[in-house]
């Protein structure tokens, strides 16, 4: 403890609800009462309910907020992973291969473990064409998290019309979460207009969405 200034940037973005939560309390452990916690724009409605949020331009810096009964995370806050959604531990018995393969590769890239989430990933492709969708989105996610923006972006268009064209179905989430990466990315290379488009379609699958909040505060 005695921090008098925490950079945080692409981590809290990735976690789920509990270990935002979790990883918050520690940060405002660790900082000065006047010590300052800055976020990526990705992240920074997470930290409104335990913090003073002061934004100048792109830059969202946040204080120790007056203390309150229970300061936590604001209830009103639908979190939602950006690139993956929540998991429920490992397999269960009975779990068919092709969803036990992605299961452990959604395990893998939360441990950080990318070459090994990539193989499972190359495999579920191989071995279950019709979850190529799936496949070419994590292979995806694992790029943009290793800041391969345009490389990710080209496998998300990629799951996208594989789900377009039926030949691999995605969720209303997964559709989302490849929605986001591809906007992210043009938005991360300055191509504003470019990303508005998938922004406004990331919308419509769901408005509360994390990576609105990079579309000029408009989430």
């Amino acid at each position: 403890p005695g921090f008098q200034v925490i950079f945080c940037q692409n981590l809290l973005f990735y976690m789920i609800k509990s270990e935002v939560a979790n990883a918050l309390r520690e940060m405002r452990r660790l900082l000065t009462p006047q010590g300052w916690l800055f976020l990526d724009g990705a992240s920074s409605c997470f930290a409104r309910g335990m913090f003073t949020h002061v934004q100048k331009g792109n830059i969202h810096g946040f204080q120790i907020a007056p203390p309150k009964s229970s300061a936590t995370i604001a209830p009103d806050v639908v979190f939602k992973s950006a690139f993956v959604p929540e998991l429920d531990g490992m397999p269960q018995p009975g779990t068919p291969p092709e969803d036990r393969l992605l299961q452990e590769a959604n395990r893998l890239y939360r441990l950080k473990e990318f070459r090994q989430a990539d193989e499972r990933l190359d495999q579920l492709i191989v071995d279950f064409p019709r979850q190529l969708a799936q496949g070419l989105l994590g292979k995806a996610r694992i790029l943009a998290d290793e800041g391969s923006d345009m490389e990710a972006m080209e496998l998300a268009e990629q799951a996208l019309q594989a789900h377009e064209q039926g030949d691999s179905l995605l969720s209303r989430e997964e559709q989302a979460a490849g929605c986001a990466i591809i906007a992210m990315a043009l938005h991360n290379k300055g191509l504003k207009q470019a990303s508005s488009l998938w922004f406004e379609r990331l919308r419509r699958l769901d408005a509360r969405h994390p990576a609105l909040s990079l579309e000029g505060g408009r989430a």
